[in-house]
């Protein structure tokens, strides 16, 4: 837990500044460390508020309702989920009730590619994704 200490100041933050208007969701995400060595693993944390009156229906019945997804140095925008082997079931974070903070926990197993990777928590809701992003620096 001690990793993911300054979050709630991350949430703060991304209350501020990483919503669209007309968007329900406030996002924010973490990550385990800033850089690592490409190829290791890296927890990532991505957690949504949902401010409003209504239901927020997110992701689909094969995913969380918050997902990653990562800007690779060529530019490339890619799931982390591809490949992950994700059991499909409904997960909690597909349905976040008015006034709940649902989060998920993701392993992500990084490229063998050295850089900075713009690394986003998603909120996929039918009246558009709402994201929050950090940069990863993946070291060679």
């Amino acid at each position: 837990m001690r990793l993911f200490s300054g979050l709630l100041m991350v949430i703060a933050v991304a209350a501020c500044d990483s919503t669209k208007p007309g968007a329900r969701a406030f996002i924010a995400i973490a990550a385990s460390r800033g850089q690592v060595t490409a190829g290791d693993t890296l927890t990532l944390l991505g957690i949504a508020f949902n401010p409003g009156g209504t239901t927020i229906i997110a992701g689909d019945a094969c995913t969380p309702g918050i997902g990653f997804r990562a800007v690779r140095p060529d530019n490339h925008d890619v799931s982390l989920y591809d490949g992950a082997n994700l059991p499909c079931g409904p997960d909690d974070s597909n349905e976040i009730l008015p006034g709940e903070t649902d989060s998920v926990y993701f392993t992500w197993h990084t490229p063998t590619v050295a850089g900075s990777y713009a690394v986003r928590a998603v909120v996929l809701a039918p009246d558009g994704s709402q994201t929050r992003s950090i940069s990863i620096i993946l070291q060679p």
